[in-house]
């Protein structure tokens, strides 16, 4: 990444400066000058943040100069002009002609240069990689260096592995879980790895609920085996085909006794109704016939009677109806009085009443003597239908007595043909014993199916839990491999290489061959100086040291070919000798090298390609001009 200018307003003790940069830049000044402000400035430029602030970019506005409203810091790199102005109530971002939100520039810079934030500020900061822990340097490097390998090459890892590990089949786990893509990443290693690791979490719990369900499950060892069920069933229809003719049995008995009631009962209604009708009954001698002839003669006689005595009652009616019309009428027809006049007298209304009278006294008595004409043929009839029905009666009585006897023979002969309920008790006796049997049986055969099922359910929820659980330690060998010490750390192995060699090679030249650095991978990845001395154990200069060798072989590795260093006054005399020698040999392998140091003032190198600035109270004089390469 070549930065061809930088331009601060209002940012912290800069109030307005503007650096041209040379391939080599080196910045003097005294502390607290403005120096590490510049390396702030370009690091905020580019990723919204810097060492005084969070990976969040909170904290930014202490940037914006005292006194100030707010800060701007201006870049202008191959891929065009980065305007960031930072204020109290936040930040904004332009970025050439681009459209869109701050976020999306922002993403999209990172895209353009290939690189993240912690990324940059590693180049920014010399001391930045070697601070970060082991995983996430390991983590950097697999960002710079991207290491693939071929789907063959993944599956025959893992083949190795399952065979190694007596793991079972793992290459089919994993294909039921992902798709293979035709290279393989980091990011596809991260991505599985996060979901057979999921995916190991959830069976390893499968796993324990099955084992606590087939743990639960019991099944009753006190029942036969399931192969003696048929028998058991056969036993039981043989018993039940036995209980069935018994029942037959003992329900022809049964309706052969109530039988037997039925006709006992019988017989001694006929034998009480012969009784009766063998009573002697009264015999008039008389023809039934000829009472019946006088029977209809006097039902005629009443019909007349009752005729008179209605005819009579009906005149009686009518002349009640006209006596007391005649007697009220004055001169007027009776029949229509204040209409017609009447010619009648009054002699002739009394002698007309007067023979009303006595016509109707005699209706009277013809009414009366009918009455009682009537009642006397009532009586002589309820006489004479008495005399017939002796007379009937008797004749009826024979012909029933005979029909009753026959019907006696009848029944006496049926009871003497119906069975004696000889051993009905026994047979009873043993159907209930034999219910007790076959009920024993049927609940024996349930219980053996259901002994079998629950074997069958235990049997399957066992080879259950042993897939389960197969499945689990499947999954659990391939989150080792996919882990950090699995896959990625042979990939970090093969492909890191090249960048610690370069390291190891930076080192070497800029101490004179004393310090040698390498990484070792197993069983984690970590630096070491020298075979043996962890980073910790250094010096601040050795640190420093280590950190620029880093710093200048992940700027290579990347692509970005930047390199910032800071503080150089920390070494000695002989060591920037050393240094300035070694970064002569690289500068044709970057773009932009900056170097900020407390030292002497600045003077004009000289040099082609090197441009030197002395920094002081926040303003930036150029001291060398740039020369052309």
């Amino acid at each position: 990444m070549k930065i061809d200018s930088l331009h601060l307003q209002e940012f912290r003790n800069h109030e307005a400066t503007e650096i041209i940069f040379a391939p080599l830049t080196v910045i003097k000044g005294n502390n607290a000058a403005g120096k590490t402000s510049i390396r702030h400035a370009i690091e905020v430029a580019l990723t919204g943040r810097a060492e005084f602030t969070d990976k969040g970019g909170r904290g930014l506005s202490d940037a914006v100069r005292v006194g100030a409203k707010k800060a701007l810091v201006s870049i202008a790199i191959d891929q065009g002009e980065v305007v960031r102005t930072v204020s109290p109530t936040g930040t904004s971002l332009q970025i050439a002609d681009w459209t869109g939100t701050a976020t999306a520039q922002q993403d999209l810079l990172y895209q353009k240069l290939g690189a993240d934030a912690d990324l940059i500020s590693a180049l920014l900061n010399v001391g930045s990689f070697i601070s970060l822990p082991p995983k996430e340097q390991k983590q950097m490097l697999f960002q710079i260096a991207r290491p693939e390998i071929s789907a063959g090459q993944l599956m025959s890892a893992v083949n190795d592995w399952a065979e190694k590990q007596s793991a079972g089949n793992l290459l089919d786990e994993l294909r039921g879980m992902i798709q293979l893509p035709e290279m393989v990443g980091v990011d596809w290693l991260d991505q599985a790895y996060k979901l057979i690791f999921e995916a190991r979490k959830d069976a390893k719990k499968v796993a324990g609920q099955l084992a606590g369900r087939v743990e639960g499950m019991t099944v009753s060892q006190d029942l036969p085996p399931l192969a003696q069920l048929p028998e058991l069933e056969r036993q039981i229809a043989t018993l039940e085909a036995e209980r069935e003719k018994l029942r037959e049995k003992v329900a022809a008995v049964e309706a052969a006794e109530t039988r037997r009631v039925h006709l006992a009962e019988r017989e001694e209604a006929i034998r009480n109704s012969i009784e009766a009708l063998s009573l002697p009954v009264e015999d008039s001698g008389e023809d039934p016939e000829k009472l019946k002839a006088a029977l209809e003669a006097l039902a005629v006689k009443l019909d007349e009677a009752r005729q008179a005595s209605y005819e009579a009652q009906g005149e009686l009616r009518a002349l009640d109806d006209a006596l007391p019309k005649i007697k009220g009428a004055k001169g007027d027809c009776p029949l229509a009085p204040g209409v017609v006049s009447c010619p009648m007298s009054a002699d002739d209304r009394k002698a007309l009443v007067k023979d009303i009278n006595a016509r109707r006294k005699k209706a009277v008595a013809t009414h009366e003597k009918a009455m009682k004409d009537a009642a006397a043929i009532e009586t002589e009839k309820k006489e004479l239908a008495e005399r017939i029905w002796a007379a009937e009666q008797a004749e009826k009585n024979a012909e029933r007595l005979e029909t009753m006897e026959k019907e006696l023979e009848t029944v006496q002969a049926e009871l003497a043909t119906l069975p004696e309920p000889i051993g009905i008790d026994l047979a009873r006796q043993e159907i209930s014993t034999l219910d007790e049997r076959i009920r024993n049986g049927h609940e024996m055969a349930a219980r053996m199916k259901m002994a079998a099922q629950a074997q069958e359910r235990a049997e399957k929820a066992a080879a259950e839990a042993i897939e389960a659980t197969a499945r689990a330690n499947r999954l659990e060998h391939l989150v080792t491999l996919f882990g950090p010490t699995g896959i990625k750390q042979h990939l970090l192995t093969r492909t890191m290489g090249a960048v610690i060699t370069r390291a190891a090679e930076n080192l070497s030249l800029i101490t004179g061959g004393m310090y040698e650095l390498d990484a070792e991978a197993d069983p984690d990845f970590h630096l070491v100086v020298n075979g043996n001395i962890e980073l910790r154990q250094l010096s601040t200069s050795e640190r420093m040291r280590v950190g620029i060798a880093c710093a200048e072989a992940l700027a290579h590795a990347s692509g970005l070919r930047l390199l910032v260093i800071d503080d150089l006054e920390i070494l000695d005399v002989g060591n920037r000798g050393l240094l300035s020698e070694w970064l002569r040999t690289r500068m044709a392998d970057h773009d932009t090298i900056i170097v900020l140091s407390t030292a002497e003032e600045a003077q004009d190198p000289g040099v082609e390609g090197v441009a030197t600035y002395w920094v002081d109270g926040g303003k930036v004089e150029r001291r060398g001009a740039l020369v052309d390469a």
